[in-house]
Protein backbone atom coordinates (compact mmCIF):
# COMPACT_ATOMS: atom_id res chain seq x y z
CA UNK A 1 0.00 0.00 0.00
CA UNK A 2 2.66 2.57 -1.41
CA UNK A 3 1.54 5.82 -0.28
CA UNK A 4 -0.93 5.29 1.96
CA UNK A 5 0.58 6.79 5.26
CA UNK A 6 1.68 9.63 3.72
CA UNK A 7 -1.24 10.36 2.39
CA UNK A 8 -3.48 9.78 5.72
CA UNK A 9 -0.24 11.86 7.50
CA UNK A 10 -1.56 14.87 5.14
CA UNK A 11 -4.40 14.77 6.27
CA UNK A 12 -3.77 15.74 10.08
CA UNK A 13 -5.23 18.49 11.36
CA UNK A 14 -2.31 20.64 11.76
CA UNK A 15 0.64 21.10 9.33
CA UNK A 16 3.45 20.17 12.05
CA UNK A 17 1.68 17.42 13.11
CA UNK A 18 1.70 16.41 9.38
CA UNK A 19 5.22 17.06 9.13
CA UNK A 20 6.24 14.95 12.05
CA UNK A 21 3.90 12.22 10.77
CA UNK A 22 5.69 12.25 7.33
CA UNK A 23 9.03 12.64 8.41
CA UNK A 24 8.59 9.47 10.89
CA UNK A 25 7.33 7.09 7.52
CA UNK A 26 10.29 8.21 5.18
CA UNK A 27 12.59 7.66 7.85
CA UNK A 28 11.51 4.87 8.85
CA UNK A 29 10.88 3.03 5.45
CA UNK A 30 14.51 4.36 4.16
CA UNK A 31 15.93 2.68 7.53
CA UNK A 32 14.50 -0.20 7.01
CA UNK A 33 16.66 -1.20 3.98
CA UNK A 34 20.20 -2.20 5.53
CA UNK A 35 21.98 -0.22 2.77
CA UNK A 36 20.97 2.73 4.63
CA UNK A 37 23.08 4.86 7.58
CA UNK A 38 21.19 7.85 7.86
CA UNK A 39 18.30 9.84 6.65
CA UNK A 40 18.86 13.56 7.46
CA UNK A 41 17.95 17.45 6.31
CA UNK A 42 14.26 16.48 6.27
CA UNK A 43 13.06 20.17 5.04
CA UNK A 44 8.94 20.51 4.30
CA UNK A 45 7.44 23.37 2.31
CA UNK A 46 4.22 24.15 1.24
CA UNK A 47 2.83 25.78 -1.19
CA UNK A 48 -0.79 26.30 -0.85
CA UNK A 49 -2.28 23.14 0.18
CA UNK A 50 0.49 21.09 -1.60
CA UNK A 51 3.65 19.73 0.31
CA UNK A 52 6.78 19.04 -0.85
CA UNK A 53 9.98 17.27 1.01
CA UNK A 54 13.66 17.61 1.01
CA UNK A 55 15.81 15.03 2.55
CA UNK A 56 19.27 13.45 2.55
CA UNK A 57 20.25 9.54 2.35
CA UNK A 58 23.56 8.64 3.39
CA UNK A 59 24.43 4.84 2.45
CA UNK A 60 26.35 2.84 4.71
CA UNK A 61 28.82 2.74 1.66
CA UNK A 62 29.26 5.35 -1.00
CA UNK A 63 28.46 9.69 -0.83
CA UNK A 64 25.00 10.71 0.40
CA UNK A 65 21.95 11.61 -1.91
CA UNK A 66 19.94 14.58 -1.86
CA UNK A 67 16.32 14.54 -2.52
CA UNK A 68 15.16 17.83 -3.43
CA UNK A 69 11.36 18.94 -3.48
CA UNK A 70 9.47 15.57 -3.78
CA UNK A 71 5.52 16.42 -4.00
CA UNK A 72 3.91 14.19 -1.78
CA UNK A 73 0.20 15.49 -2.60
CA UNK A 74 -2.48 18.35 -1.45
CA UNK A 75 -5.18 18.02 1.12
Amino acid sequence: NYGVEIQQAIKQPDRTLAEMEIERTITEALMADPRTELVRDLAFRWHADELYVSFTVVPVIGEPVSVEGVRLGAV
